[in-house]
């Protein structure tokens, strides 16, 4: 389905043209300079399939109230009339030579369906960056990944957060050492603390019983010089001072005898317990340190049996991936993703030459207008001559309509417009269709 014959008014600045391309040539060059209505054209046919989303916020020529589009597409006639506040589509088809139907219902519902979701300008896959490419392509070969992606990202922050702690541990490991001929368990210090509070207990009491020997002695001592006063202030108290002496008597057989026994006790060695208590210390440190590193070690082993999995996970989800790329249909071959990322040919699309870009955006779009066999290209003027003879060869053998606006006026235009009219229609110079030109491999 072509453009047979394509009539505006007042669109931009156009003031009335009409078009009928020749049905031999499936390129149409729209030339000219500047300013005299080529993107106008390209707009008029644009609008009045597209609609109001296409529609700019003011589509009218200055001075004007109203323009009209009118795309007659052979067996369907699509008329537009836009203001400032109306938007009123018509959609009839052709009946017999001459006559039309009553006007279709749903008419931009019909349109929809004829046009490719694809921009009408292919030029602009071009220009948009890598994400932005690999969204239109993977939606033009009907592969979604979001889920497995989705998937993916969780799966590959999962293992992120367990390389992680695997790295911790690896470092930790690294600081620990697991020592030779270490019991497993550590051992219990109860005992030895027991021994040491008997020895202490022992050793308390030999204190106090020294304690009481010179509590005795001090004892004495005041005995003696109370004994020493009594004798020179108190001669007639002898019966007084022979008990006090009988009583210092007994006290010095006693002091003699705990004296005797005192002389009898031996203390027991407490620094032997605090010994042993230091090296018990020491081996107990030794089992914690091996406990430590055979537990480090087997976390370890786990982070990293996990993040093995979850690699997997991964790889199986990067295989499902590329199970569903090899079974896309891409519209030149060649034309893949990697890592998100458009490929032709095994480099990004970014880093292809312009002809190669140019091809594979011409095929997308191509391949998203089965239908409405129509493609605008705008700003032609960057194009050369091999560019625009590979337009009209891979638009004959596609079957497409391509328009391209073109500044200039040379032989290649068939069209051209000036202050909003057309002022010249051309045969297309030859090779126009393409049919005598040959495109180098590596432009391919």
């Amino acid at each position: 389905m072509h453009i047979v014959r394509l009539e505006a008014e007042n669109v931009k600045i156009l003031k009335a043209i009409t078009i009928e391309p020749d049905p031999e040539n499936n390129l149409v060059v729209i030339g000219g300079r500047n300013e005299q209505g080529k993107s106008s054209t390209l707009d008029a046919i644009e609008w009045a399939l597209a609609g109001k989303a296409a529609i700019p916020g003011k589509p009218v020529r200055s001075g004007k109230k109203k323009a009209r589009m009118v795309c007659d597409l052979g067996t369907l006639v699509v008329e537009r009339r836009i203001s400032q506040k109306s938007d009123i589509l018509v959609v009839k088809r052709k009946v017999g030579e001459r006559g039309l139907s009553r006007p279709l219902n749903s008419p931009q519902k019909i349109l929809n369906e004829l046009i490719g979701k694809l921009s009408f300008d292919p030029q602009e896959f071009v220009n948009l960056d890598a994400p932005q490419q690999f969204e239109m392509l993977r939606d033009l070969v009907g592969l979604d990944f979001q889920e497995l992606n989705s998937k993916r990202r969780k799966i590959y922050d999962d293992r992120t957060e367990v390389n992680r702690e695997v790295t911790r541990l690896k470092s930790k490991l690294e600081g620990l050492t697991l020592l030779p001929a270490v019991p497993t368990e550590e051992v219990s210090i109860a005992k030895l603390l027991a021994e040491k509070k008997s020895r202490s207990d022992h050793n308390e009491t030999n204190k106090k019983a020294r304690e009481r020997i010179n509590t005795q002695q001090e004892a004495i001592e005041r005995s003696k010089k109370d004994i020493e006063q009594d004798e020179k202030k108190i001669r007639a108290l002898e019966l007084e001072l022979a008990r006090k002496k009988a009583d210092l008597d007994q006290a010095i057989s006693a002091h003699e005898q705990a004296l005797e026994s005192v002389k009898s006790l031996k203390d027991k060695d407490e620094a032997e317990i605090d010994q042993q208590l230091q090296e018990l210390e020491k081996t107990n440190k030794k089992v914690r340190s091996n406990q430590e590193y055979r537990e480090t070690k087997k976390l370890l082993t786990e982070a990293e049996s996990t993040a093995s999995k979850l690699t997997d996970k991964i790889q199986a989800i990067d295989d499902e991936k590329q199970t569903q790329l090899q079974e896309a249909k891409f519209p030149v071959d060649g034309l893949t993703f990697k890592d998100d990322i458009v490929m032709l040919n095994d480099i990004p699309f970014k880093q292809a030459s312009s002809a190669a870009q140019l091809r594979v955006s011409l095929a997308m779009a191509i391949a998203k207008n089965p239908k409405l066999k129509i493609v605008l290209i705008r700003d032609g003027c960057r194009l050369d001559d091999d560019s625009i003879a590979m337009i009209a060869k891979m638009a004959k053998e596609s079957g497409h309509q391509v328009w391209l606006e073109r500044v200039g006026t040379g032989d290649e235009c068939q069209v051209i417009i000036e202050e909003g009219e057309v002022a010249e229609v051309r045969r297309p110079r030859q090779p126009m269709d393409g049919d005598d030109i040959d495109l180098d491999e590596e432009d391919i």
